[in-house]
């Protein structure tokens, strides 16, 4: 999910790997 999400991070935003 963290590598679909445009950050490639969860520990940025846990909330934007919820959503991508």
């Amino acid at each position: 999910m963290a590598e679909g999400s445009p950050f490639g991070s969860q520990q940025l935003n846990p909330k934007y790997v919820i959503l991508y």
